[in-house]
């Protein structure tokens, strides 16, 4: 890039300096046309550069744009992102009278993972955990990072049956499933907190906590498995 920037600079200033001197040494038509047409090509070439930069200004931009709505290990969006469109899809299901499911997936004793495979192993396992969980789900589901080893689910058009269903289908393949790193395979189980809402009552932040405290009974009760808010002793 700075190099093809160097060579178009360098070429306006050669070409003012020939039209420079050819027009203070000569008075013939000729070479007064020769060198303004050198100065015209050398101004046409930096603006098109100048073009081409504006263009890949934007282009970084938008690409920044974009992957800081991700999280980097998972490809997910991340809890910001995610919370973000939480609210979106609340708001449309309020409008339009639907039922909201919120869960929170949890990775028991992740830490020895990254302890097994180092913490660039462990992120490949997430990686693996995130596209496991997005195969279960459905295309107007929204699946996020939330937080190190949680991920946030959330399922549109779902009561709390329906939410316990998904989730028991994500513990299944999560239980059942071989996750391979640097220097092997591993099993991992998980522990999925649920919250379900009626249109009516909907708030996404009283989702996300209800969904909080039901993965924490869920840990404090053995980890790998799955407790609804219904089920947690408040």
């Amino acid at each position: 890039m700075h190099v093809i920037a160097w060579i178009y600079v360098s070429l306006a200033v050669i070409a003012l300096t020939i039209s420079g001197v050819i027009l203070f040494s000569t008075q013939s038509i000729l070479t007064v046309q020769i060198a303004s047409g050198v100065l015209w090509i050398a101004l046409l070439l930096n603006a098109g550069y100048l073009v081409f930069l504006s263009l890949e200004r934007k282009r970084l931009l938008r690409t920044i744009d974009e992957t800081s709505q991700l999280h980097f290990a998972t490809q997910l969006s991340n809890r910001q992102t995610s919370l973000h469109s939480l609210h979106g899809l609340i708001k449309s299901a309020t409008r339009h009278g639907h039922a909201m499911g919120v869960m929170i997936i949890d990775i028991d004793d992740f830490k020895e993972i990254n302890d097994r495979f180092g913490l660039s192993g462990g992120d490949i396992i997430l990686k693996q955990v995130a596209e496991a969980i997005r195969a279960e789900c459905r295309e107007s589901d929204l699946e996020g990072h939330f937080t190190g080893d949680r991920f946030l689910v959330a399922s549109p058009h779902s009561n709390q049956e329906g939410t316990l269903a998904l989730a028991r289908r994500i513990h299944r393949t999560l239980t059942l499933g071989k996750f391979a790193s640097k220097g092997g395979q591993t099993n991992i189980s998980a522990s999925i907190g649920v919250a379900a809402s009626p249109p009516q009552q909907m708030d996404g932040d009283e989702l996300v906590r209800s969904a909080g405290a039901a993965l924490r009974a869920a840990k404090k009760q053995g980890k790998s498995r799955i407790m609804c808010e219904t089920d947690v002793v408040r």
